[in-house]
């Protein structure tokens, strides 16, 4: 802050001086911050605390800016849930590591369903469209007849103003990207990216303004009308296959296309109980076989195209069983080891806490996709986990992969490095954080790290007017990919 001082008779303004500690520089002068702000502050502290302490990330990162930062933003904002959940979400996102997540409120995560609530559910649209990022716009990928902003596929929304403020340019969908979202690590740009321009659609409320460029390039101002029931929009253009455990198809070409929304459990095709690495080992074989099966109904297949947009991940050895052999030694495409917890910095237990493969892939490779021709891969930002896997291998394996990188979370929900560090909402002072950490270190067979790796053969954007005639951009140059 700076003040009037007298200099020669003359008022001037005196050198800037920082607001002593718990003050913020406000409206016109040093304020203190409130008891419950100060209390705030130090839940966040805490919980920053808590990610250095157990993420397996393993690049440095400053905790101790990341939690004045945090406080800074509580100290501007006047006390409420969304300065407190924003603030939150700060900290959450500058530790890049899959499989972490992070919801605010009640603890089981029923405000993230509420469109009144502080931080939608991720992946979620409460204007009935779907959306991925097209360089700095996020381009409407899937559009309700009757969604309520008029929307239509191809269009893109390029900025959005709230009060005062207008969100656009190079730092458009970054500064959407800052709004608090129950939310899971995302590892890449290419994750975040996608995931930004999708949640535009999660963030916009009644009385904002987004700016809306068509396909023949026209634009328009459009009110955005109050928030109406969520949808999810992890598949790009909200296919019925993605009800399913997987969908296969025949294009005129002659091209199969094969829609995996999941690589896991599934309903048609659930996790065996007991679920052991035998039982496990044969889940994954039972699984390629049905989509062997199901490629015997097409005759004169041209190319296979693998379609991994918005896939939820699942089994890993399966995914990668689908492109081909998992290798002569359990281990021997990747290991995860377990944080050791406080370390600083941030070193990893010497055993192995989850090999890819196991052994027993090893000892019984599982059965391979009869098809032998071309084939080709179509991604996206919300393809993550056991998909990552299945696209590093096919990488390695020199098969070409098409659309936006995958999200690179190469860890796992599960075994010890993987905890539990939610805190409970305070009556009057903070809603609840609930925090979940994976403390998965994974590495490729050099030791190379993995998580954030996402291999990418031929970036391609949705195109407007394809989109808008109905053509899908991503899939088109996989097929003409594996026809050539």
């Amino acid at each position: 802050v700076v003040t009037c001082i007298e200099v020669n008779g003359e008022p001037a303004w005196g050198e800037a001086t920082a607001c002593q500690t718990d003050f913020v520089c406000k409206t016109n002068a040093c304020e203190e911050a409130s008891a419950k702000q100060q209390a705030q502050a130090l839940v966040l502290a805490g919980y920053a605390d808590d990610l250095r302490d157990y993420t397996g990330y393993d690049q440095p990162l400053d905790f101790d800016a990341l939690k004045t930062k945090a406080t800074l933003d509580l100290y501007l904002g006047d006390g409420s849930e969304y300065f407190f959940a924003k603030a939150a979400y700060g900290i959450f996102r500058a530790v890049p590591q899959g499989h972490s997540a992070i919801g605010m409120g009640p603890l089981d995560y029923s405000q993230c369903y509420e469109p009144t609530g502080v931080a939608p559910l991720r992946g979620t649209s409460w204007y009935g469209v779907c959306a991925r990022s097209a360089g700095q716009a996020s381009i409407v990928t899937f559009a309700d007849p009757q969604n309520p902003l008029g929307l239509n596929p191809g269009d893109r929304v390029v900025s959005i103003t709230r009060g005062a403020e207008t969100w656009q340019g190079a730092d458009f969908l970054d500064r959407v990207g800052e709004e608090p979202i129950c939310d899971g690590g995302l590892p890449s740009n290419s994750a975040r990216a996608d995931y930004n321009a999708l949640h535009v659609f999660a963030v916009i409320d009644q009385g904002d303004k987004i700016e809306v460029v068509h396909p023949d390039n026209s634009s328009e101002i459009i009110d955005v009308p109050a928030r109406g029931q969520g949808i999810a929009c992890y598949d790009p253009f909200r296919r019925a296959a993605r009800k399913k455990f997987f969908e296969t198809s025949q294009r005129a070409d002659g091209v199969v296309v094969v829609i995996l929304p999941t690589l896991g459990h599934h309903s048609d095709h659930p996790f065996p109980n007991p679920l052991n690495l035998a039982s496990y080992r044969q889940w994954a074989a039972d699984a390629i076989n049905m989509i062997n099966a199901d490629l015997t109904q097409y005759t004169n297949i041209q190319g296979l195209v693998w379609d991994l947009r918005g896939n939820s991940g699942g089994s890993a050895e399966y995914g990668m069983g689908i492109i081909g052999s998992l290798g002569t030694s359990g281990g021997g495409i990747g290991n995860c080891h377990a944080r050791t917890v406080a370390s600083d910095p941030p070193t990893f237990e010497a055993s192995v806490e989850y090999p890819f493969p196991y052994q027993i892939f090893v000892d019984q490779p599982l059965p391979t996709i009869q098809f032998t021709g071309k084939q080709a891969i179509v991604t996206d930002g919300i393809a993550s986990s056991a998909a990552d896997w299945m696209i590093y291998r096919a990488s390695e394996m020199g098969i070409s992969i098409f659309g936006h990188a995958s999200a690179g979370a190469y860890g796992y929900a599960t075994g010890g490095s993987y905890v539990n560090k939610s805190i409970a909402p305070a009556a009057g002072v903070h809603g609840g954080l609930s925090s979940y950490i994976s403390g998965a270190h994974c590495v490729d067979a050099a030791g190379v790290t993995l998580e954030g790796v996402a291999p990418i053969t031929t970036p391609i954007d949705f195109a407007p007017i394809d989109l808008a005639a109905g053509i899908d951009t991503q899939l088109e140059a996989a097929a003409q990919y594996v026809l050539n």
